[in-house]
């Protein structure tokens, strides 16, 4: 799915939006939330919303842009 935002600010509430329709919708349970190391989805509300939900969040490693190329920009869901 993609969401468009005019800010980044958005990423975080969208996230949990999502989260939230993918549990509703089918029934499905996420598990693991891979970023990048971005505030919006490193902050203390994210971290909150993550235990809540038995999320395990990743994030990918600082200076390794074999990592970051595949993660800048999105977020993957498993």
């Amino acid at each position: 799915m993609v969401y468009l935002m005019k800010d980044k600010s958005e990423a975080s509430k969208l996230v949990m939006n999502f989260c939230m329709m993918v549990r509703t919708q089918f029934n499905i349970n996420i598990k693991v939330l891979r970023s990048d190391n971005r505030s919006e989805f490193t902050s203390g509300p994210m971290k909150e919303f993550y235990a809540k939900h038995g999320i395990v969040p990743q994030t990918s490693c600082v200076d390794a842009p074999q990592q970051n190329g595949r993660v800048k920009g999105n977020i993957n869901i498993f």
